[in-house]
């Protein structure tokens, strides 16, 4: 079953584009405006899509590869919650989908595999003490960070972030914590952000990653930084495959990039 979708997988790459698909994952913490994004950056440019959830099939294949490729974990599955399990498969799935095929589309990730990554390190409670877990972790944070060719990460200060999240009513957890344990996990999100995004340093062929404060940029002139830099890994992206990590933060200066953003 995996040969025969392998060989169907190469007969549609080779009958595709010769293009490589602009792969874009957009991150942060509840409220940060990572959807919003995504739905005006489609409205200005119709080859912008969403990355779909990965098929049965494809998923079929991905769960018995991760649990054949890590048989120690088959022990601890039942301790792992359904969310938990979902994001190892889709990490699987979803590289099966994007890291061979050519598309035309820009395709963008919301909660993508950088993100569901994030979230097992830091929640993932059953299996933070694995080795062979973290190894696991290391190995797919190193591929998807050498696959994706931007990263877009959102943010704001703690209290406009729970004012967003408060209006919306969808983030029950946060909702239903006292505000300095919403301000934690909040933290913890970010703290994750940050330990998945440092290899990138490291990989031989790294994304962009692009900063923003939400509560400090207008909703057009956010569109409109991140239209442009679009077009222009459009036009570059063959030229960094291996030009090392691009890390801005915007509004500011590249000396603010790693300073978190937790006024409340």
């Amino acid at each position: 079953m995996v040969q025969s979708l392998e060989n169907r997988e190469t007969k549609t790459a080779a009958s595709q584009s010769s293009t490589k698909p602009l792969l874009i994952e957009v991150m942060g913490p509840a409220g940060a405006g990572k959807t919003s994004l995504i739905d005006a950056i489609s409205d200005h440019n119709k080859g912008f899509v969403l990355s779909p959830r990965p098929g049965f099939c494809r998923r079929a294949v991905a769960f018995a590869q991760v649990l054949l490729s890590n048989p120690g974990l088959l022990s601890k599955v039942r301790g792992m919650s359904r969310d938990d399990f979902r994001a190892m498969v889709y990490l699987r799935a979803w590289h099966a989908m994007y890291s061979n095929h050519k598309h035309r589309e820009i395709t963008a990730f919301d909660h993508g595999p950088l993100y569901r990554i994030a979230k097992l390190r830091e929640f993932c409670s059953q299996l933070s003490g694995s080795a062979q877990f973290q190894r696991w972790l290391t190995r797919w944070t190193n591929r998807w960070l050498e696959t994706l060719d931007m990263i877009i990460l959102l943010d704001a200060p703690n209290d406009i972030l729970m004012e967003r999240i408060v209006a919306r009513g969808e983030f029950r957890v946060v909702m239903t914590v006292s505000p300095s344990e919403a301000a934690r996990r909040l933290d913890s999100f970010r703290h994750a952000f940050e330990q998945v995004l440092e290899p990138s340093r490291n990989v031989e062929r790294s994304p962009s990653i692009l900063r923003f404060d939400t509560s400090a940029v207008s909703r057009a002139d956010l569109i409109q930084k991140v239209l442009c830099s679009i077009e222009s890994m459009g036009t570059q992206r063959d030229q960094t495959q291996s030009s090392g990590n691009h890390d801005w933060m915007y509004p500011g200066n590249r000396d603010e990039q790693r300073s978190p953003i937790t006024r409340s």
